[in-house]
């Protein structure tokens, strides 16, 4: 029996609208980790316009353990679904610190980004976020979801979001 990965997450954060980054790379705004076991993204793109051929989008993970020291990107496992209306999901793959690659094949697709829980436990990270590097593209429409597993329980979340240097 299979079970269903959302309703392991109980406190959704919407973190990105559906926004055009167009040329310019972006993050997204931070999670704070504070009473969090585990964390997800589910990042949603749109239309996405090439500059050039054979250009790439580069995902990435990125955690600090203080408000103003810079970013560490992070490895990451991740699956992207089949194309809108296709119910399917690809393998789970590992990215590395440099990140998941896509392209302009991936327009219409979803990523979900895992984030390892032994690495939340044992690290000092308190912020995670996602970081886009869009290279050469002139448009790339996305939007992304957070989906923390909280430790305790409460009818009503503590704030999960925070911001941290950058």
């Amino acid at each position: 029996m299979s079970s269903n990965v959302f309703a392991q997450y109980n406190n959704v954060v919407p973190l990105v609208q559906p926004i055009d980054l167009g040329t310019t790379d972006t993050a997204t705004p931070y999670v704070q980790l504070k009473g969090c076991h585990r964390l997800a993204f589910l990042v949603q793109f749109g239309v996405t316009t090439e500059a050039a051929t054979a250009n790439i989008i580069d995902v990435l993970v990125e955690c600090a353990s203080v408000e103003t020291v810079a970013e560490t990107a992070i490895a990451f496992n991740y699956r992207l679904s089949s194309a809108v209306t296709a119910n399917t999901w690809g393998a789970i793959t590992a990215a590395t610190a440099t990140g998941a690659e896509l392209n302009k094949n991936h327009e219409g697709m979803s990523l979900w980004i895992e984030i390892d829980p032994d690495l939340l436990g044992t690290s000092d990270y308190k912020f995670c976020r996602l970081n886009f590097v869009v290279g050469s593209f002139t448009a790339v429409f996305v939007s992304v979801v957070a989906f923390l597993d909280s430790r305790y329980k409460m009818t009503t979340m503590q704030s999960a979001t925070a911001a941290a240097s950058a």
